[in-house]
């Protein structure tokens, strides 16, 4: 993170020294009436390039909030892994539902047994599920439906 910062402080005063020293250059040319509010401009101008991403953050933050499913890379990357285990158990993954809330991943996996299961076997299904998942993802929670059609 200092590191970051040290770039981000640096090219900021690069840019407002080179913004400084080309503006003098403005006299004579039709953009001579915004020589004396220049540093306004300046400022105004950084301010704006300065807020992009704390307002992405915040977006971001208001999705997660309102429950919008998790980014589509997330998404596909459990439903690719949880695929491969219930269809080793001959189990038919018919949906899924993938959440992101911070670092946390949330998932409902609607699965259709291809034998009866009993609720031990639907505990150790998920224990399994999850580990498999948190390969890629450190904090993720799963809970499985049982359902032979598409739950929506």
């Amino acid at each position: 993170m200092g590191r970051r910062a040290t770039l981000v402080g640096t090219a900021l005063s690069a840019g407002l020294g080179m913004a400084f020293a080309i503006t003098p250059l403005l006299q004579g040319t039709p953009l001579a009436g915004m020589v004396p509010v220049s540093d306004a401009w300046i400022v105004l101008l950084l301010c704006g390039l300065l807020v992009v991403k704390p307002l992405r953050s915040l977006r971001d933050a208001v999705r997660e909030l309102a429950g919008v499913a998790a980014h589509s890379t997330v998404r596909q990357a459990v439903h690719t892994m949880a695929r491969q285990v219930l269809e080793s158990q001959h189990i038919r993954l018919v949906d899924d539902a993938v959440f992101s809330s911070g670092r946390a991943v949330l998932g409902v996996l609607y699965i259709d047994p291809s034998t009866a299961l009993s609720a031990l076997d639907v505990d150790l299904l998920r224990d399994r599920l999850e580990r498999t998942c948190r390969q890629c993802f450190e904090n993720l929670a799963l809970e499985l439906v049982l359902t032979c059609g598409d739950p929506l």
